[in-house]
């Protein structure tokens, strides 16, 4: 077993070349997203229109060589995405119970990242939440928070959404 440092570059290429070796043979394509600098992997999940699952690598290009970024500017992400119909806008259905931290040995963190994959592709499949009105899956808006005599508070509840917007005709 590998431990990962975080200072020493062989260290985030090798982690960077286990997250795509995982990527790989689990089955997930290499996607691209105008303004992301790092590399970005999805699958769809099967049975279910417009519904897949994506992982954020926190991997960035270097040349002709790959390697994570360093530690505290960004975790592995994996979320459920769904691409609406009525107007082809991608939306987060639903994040993994966790981001996935750069910790411990190279083994331990991509096994989290499967984890994390196997979740959010669950909920793909399981679609838990629809509307009433069109059977759309839905999401949870952000709700915000604003700082109130030096505490966060929460000043707007999150709203369950339709995904493909369907009030709005």
């Amino acid at each position: 077993m590998t431990l990962f440092d975080n200072q020493n570059a062989r260290s985030r290429v090798a982690l960077a070349n286990g997250i795509i070796a995982l990527m790989t043979k689990s089955k997930f394509k290499e996607i691209t997203i105008p303004g992301t600098h790092e590399l970005v992997f999805e699958l769809p999940v099967t049975g279910v229109n417009n519904m897949r699952v994506r992982v954020y690598t926190s991997i960035n290009r270097i040349g002709n060589s790959v390697e994570v970024r360093t530690m505290g500017t960004d975790a592995i992400r994996v979320i459920t995405m769904y691409k609406a119909d009525r107007d082809g806008k991608e939306r987060p259905l639903a994040k993994a119970n966790h981001k996935v931290y750069r910790t411990g040995e190279i083994e331990s963190i991509t096994d989290r990242v499967v984890t994390r994959m196997r979740e959010c592709y669950a909920v793909g499949l399981t679609n838990p939440c629809v509307c009433r009105k069109c059977g759309a899956p839905t999401f949870k808006s952000k709700g915000k928070k604003k700082k109130i005599n030096g505490k966060m508070t929460v000043v707007k509840t999150s709203n369950t959404i339709c995904a493909e917007l369907c009030w709005l005709g």
